[in-house]
């Protein structure tokens, strides 16, 4: 089972559990991972073009994650 396939199934679990919550706000959780995907292909990328600067080549990911979210507007 893919991390996706797992995370869909938590949020199915999750709904029969709080029906208080399903709806809109439920289908916006199944799509938040297409979102993720999209956010960690797009970090991937940049992180193999942007660092052009040594400085850089010291960050720890998060640091580097950090730039790159400050970049982007996110």
């Amino acid at each position: 089972m893919t991390l996706v396939e797992k995370y869909n199934q938590y949020v199915q679990e999750w709904i029969k559990e709080n029906p208080a919550f399903s709806g809109p706000y439920c289908e916006d959780m199944l799509k938040f991972d297409e979102w993720v995907d999209k956010y960690m292909i797009e970090f991937a990328e940049w992180l193999l073009i942007e660092p052009e600067d040594d400085s850089m080549e010291k960050c720890t990911t998060k640091e580097l994650l950090q730039i790159f979210k400050k970049e982007k507007g996110l």
